[in-house]
């Protein structure tokens, strides 16, 4: 049943990625959890983000100030 349950999730992660262009030269696996009826699988993409995947996938985090910078420039304020 476990077999099943990874070989189905690992089929519908490989129909997503390629569905939205993502890791397209696949990935290594970082991480692979299994538990009760939940599966968690952690990869890093092989290739780097083209301009077209910065604009698709934005880490909308990445855009924002860190908390640090935001105390620091309270702080001088």
């Amino acid at each position: 049943m476990r077999a099943r349950m990874e070989k189905r999730v690992l089929d519908r992660l490989q129909a997503k990625l390629a569905d939205m262009k993502y890791c397209r030269d696949g990935y290594p696996e970082l991480e692979r959890v299994i538990d009760r009826g939940h599966m968690t699988i952690c990869g890093e993409c092989k290739e780097g983000a083209s301009d077209t995947d910065r604009t698709n996938f934005t880490n909308e985090q990445s855009q924002q100030p860190s908390m640090l910078h935001q105390f620091e420039t309270l702080k001088t304020n």
